[in-house]
């Protein structure tokens, strides 16, 4: 492939030019590290902006009010209305018995 580039590029004998081209590989692939890094760095610091935004958007958001002195209103599930509920009977057959 040098020698198709003739000899006379800059008046440089071919294995000048190769002893040049591979320095310049050689640097070029010291320097594709460190620059892979950076753009790494710099897509990590985009991804902690957006999620620090998206925190901030999420604690400004206003909070449900919760009344002073009372308890919230507890949620029922099923099972605790069926053993609710089973109390209840039992405790209605227990006084008819007493009745």
């Amino acid at each position: 492939m040098l020698q198709t580039l003739g000899m006379g590029i800059a008046s440089m004998s071919p294995h000048i030019l190769r002893a040049k081209a591979q320095a310049f590989l050689g640097t070029a692939q010291d320097t594709a590290l460190p620059q892979k890094q950076a753009a790494d760095i710099e897509a990590l610091k985009k991804q902690v902006a957006d999620l620090t935004a998206l925190l901030t958007v999420k604690a400004d958001a206003p909070k449900p009010k919760e009344k002073k002195g009372k308890k919230a209103k507890k949620e029922w599930t099923p099972e605790m209305r069926a053993a609710a509920g089973a109390r209840l009977k039992a405790a209605r057959e227990a006084k008819q018995k007493a009745a």
